[in-house]
């Protein structure tokens, strides 16, 4: 009797200190836990998990010693669990990472527990564990390279020089590139090469990729006709964007620099002093044609606003040259007539609203008494008749003048032009005055410079220059009327 008394109260002495040690083990601890207890339950929370997440996708797996195990998913779930250390492993897609574990039983008090992964806890009888996951960060670098310049577009911001921009995992960037009037875009680099303008990248690394510009270059390229050379300052193969160069001219033994023909458009006299040297500044290739002519002549190229130079000191312009010809003439500084200055020139061109420039010795004009401010000329031309401008009077011009005989102003047949001899009618007087220069050559001519050119009459003088110039609507004009 006394030894069953015995049993029964040792029973309950194991049973007692059993109950106290799983009481005293039911605490959460991040060291390894006493055994002990029974009948506990765990939530896990999960925090951080994108809207849509496969259901694998993010795991908590709970283990106990014993082999055993529960597989927690979000958005949260509980399992009761066996007294005992607990490990918990968090599994989680490649592009996030695990935060930390949180103990979330007291909301008031949230601890948190740890990094770790796994991690092994002391499970209470009811605890609630946050485990939370947020994105892997990765960077993007863009770097300029090249001589040139230009942006780059993120999206957000342009850049001009290299960058560095943080971005959650999986994200998509499109970047575009941009160069500047200068430059050219020689494309991507690094993670890829492209030629592309735009390029789109998916995050799932830290990536760099470099956007090449380079300067434009241009070439030029020189034509030359008749005895004369040109140089070049200086002289490369390629020309940066905006980069000058100047053109010397040296013509041959009994020749002179005519023309000059930039991408089909020709140099003016006064914005080249004379043509003795001529800029470039480079936006583009430059093709140019430089002409030398023999002293005294200039070939007249096919084009529009040409300029041609009959010397150092005298140039002709035409708004339009259909077909070539050839120009002559003699400098004005030691050829003059009674007090007049002589002109003498040949042309088969054909052309409209001509301006005429021609060089001038101030001390010859101020021998002569002329005031060099207001210089008009009085005579007409010796050379008249050749009312259709081919150089010479024939039938064809005395047939023209006839057929618009008689008129005045205002009748269908009048031509202001073919009343050659002034009075204001076409009649026989002008038909019998072609008849009488029948064989008149431009050849043999030689012509005053006239009055009337310029909308008021005027020819200009530019006493700096020492020009004489002035606008005519017809060539012509130094044939006479």
């Amino acid at each position: 009797m006394n030894k069953r008394k015995s049993l029964q109260k040792l029973f309950v002495v194991t049973l007692l200190l059993i109950i106290s040690f799983s009481i005293a083990s039911s605490k959460i601890s991040l060291v390894q836990a006493d055994p002990g207890g029974y009948g506990k339950y765990l939530t896990i929370k999960f925090a951080g998990v994108p809207e849509g997440a496969t259901y694998n996708s993010f795991i908590v797996t709970a283990t106990k010693k014993s082999g055993h195990s529960w597989i927690f998913n979000p958005p949260d779930q509980e399992w009761k669990l066996g007294a005992g250390d607990v490990s918990l492993t968090a599994t989680y897609p490649e592009g996030y990472k695990l935060l930390s574990w949180q103990d979330i039983s007291d909301p008031d008090n949230p601890t948190t527990i740890g990094e770790e992964n796994p991690i092994i806890i002391k499970s209470e009888k009811y605890a609630t564990i946050l485990v939370t996951f947020v994105p892997e960060i990765v960077n993007l670098t863009v770097n300029f390279a090249g001589s040139g310049t230009g942006t780059v577009y993120d999206g957000v911001d342009y850049h001009t020089t290299s960058f560095e921009t943080e971005y959650a995992y999986g994200t998509q960037v499109t970047l575009t590139a941009d160069e500047n009037d200068d430059s050219n875009f020689d494309g991507w680099s690094d993670y890829l090469t492209s030629s592309d303008h735009t390029l789109m990248i998916t995050l799932t690394e830290d990536t760099r990729v470099t956007a090449s510009f380079s300067l434009k270059t241009w070439i030029l390229d020189i034509d030359i006709f008749g005895e004369g050379s040109v140089t070049v300052t200086p002289s490369y193969d390629f020309y940066t964007d905006g980069e000058e160069a100047f053109l010397t001219f040296d013509a041959g033994d009994g020749y002179h620099l005519s023309s000059i023909e930039d991408n089909g458009l020709f140099a003016d006299l006064e914005g080249t002093v004379f043509t003795t040297i001529y800029p470039i500044t480079f936006h583009e290739n430059h093709e140019v044609t430089v002409t030398f002519s023999n002293d005294g002549i200039a070939e007249v190229p096919i084009g529009e606003q040409v300029t041609v130079f009959l010397s150092s000191g005298a140039s002709l312009t035409f708004d339009e040259v259909q077909s070539s010809g050839i120009a002559l003439g003699t400098d004005l500084t030691s050829l003059f007539y009674d007090e007049f200055l002589i002109w003498a020139i040949r042309t088969t061109v054909s052309s409209d609203n001509v301006l005429i420039i021609l060089q001038y010795d101030e001390s010859i004009l101020n021998s002569l008494g002329i005031d060099e401010n207001s210089v008009i000329g009085i005579e007409r031309a010796d050379f008249v008749g050749d009312v259709n401008g081919d150089g010479v009077v024939n039938g064809q011009d005395v047939s023209i003048v006839a057929n618009a005989n008689p008129s005045a102003p205002g009748d269908p047949n009048w031509n202001t032009f073919l009343d050659l001899t002034g009075d204001g009618l076409i009649n026989d007087e002008d038909v019998n005055l072609v008849n009488d220069h029948i064989g008149d050559n431009l050849d043999d001519a030689s012509w005053y410079l006239l009055d009337g050119i310029g909308e008021d009459g005027q020819i200009r003088v530019n006493t700096d220059l020492n020009l004489v110039f002035g606008f005519t609507d017809h060539f012509s004009i130094f044939r006479g009327r």
